[in-house]
């Protein structure tokens, strides 16, 4: 059981980001097909789609991004990222957060269903999954990156523009 959300780059930013991972395949073996940034990913406590929040996010598309505001980095062992900064994706993560809190804080019980309080029990029972306290935009490029091999990238000086999103929730 998980929610999650996340901004998606429109087709001309895909077609760049697998051209720029294409030009690099000597030192990229495990380059990803498909691409985003995660807003947020929750098993914690679910965030339930609202008119408000939708139409929020929708408000803010598309977001582009300037070469000047990304660059390379490794997040856990081993995977290539693209970090960016952005003050309107910072400003949607905050929407979202304040979102979850309305939720778990104010609406409870009154504004949920029957079936949300349902779910919402089961996503604080299976508490056990991990937390990310830290909020890093980025988009993943590759898996089993070699480290060592981060400066030997050609740059990638495209602009990628997020155009929609997606707000996925599995029970």
């Amino acid at each position: 059981m998980y929610n999650l959300i996340r901004l998606n780059p429109d087709e001309r930013s895909v077609i760049n980001l697998r051209r720029f991972l294409k030009e690099n395949k000597e030192i990229i073996s495990y380059p990803k097909e498909n691409f985003h940034s995660t807003l947020s990913y929750t098993v914690e406590t679910p965030i339930f789609q609202r008119e408000g929040i939708l139409q929020k996010i929708e408000s803010r598309l598309p977001i582009t991004l300037s070469p000047e505001s990304y660059f390379f980095d490794i997040f856990g062992k081993d995977d290539l990222v693209l970090r960016f900064k952005s003050s309107k994706v910072l400003e949607i993560k905050s929407e979202i957060m304040q979102e979850a809190i309305r939720y778990t804080m104010l609406d409870l019980p009154n504004e949920l269903s029957c079936r949300k309080i349902k779910i919402l029990r089961k996503f604080l029972e299976q508490r056990a999954n991990r937390i990310y306290f830290d909020f890093n935009p980025h988009i993943t490029l590759a898996h089993s990156f070699d480290r060592s091999d981060l400066e030997k990238l050609t740059g990638f000086n495209e602009e990628i523009v997020f155009d929609s999103f997606d707000w996925n929730f599995k029970e």
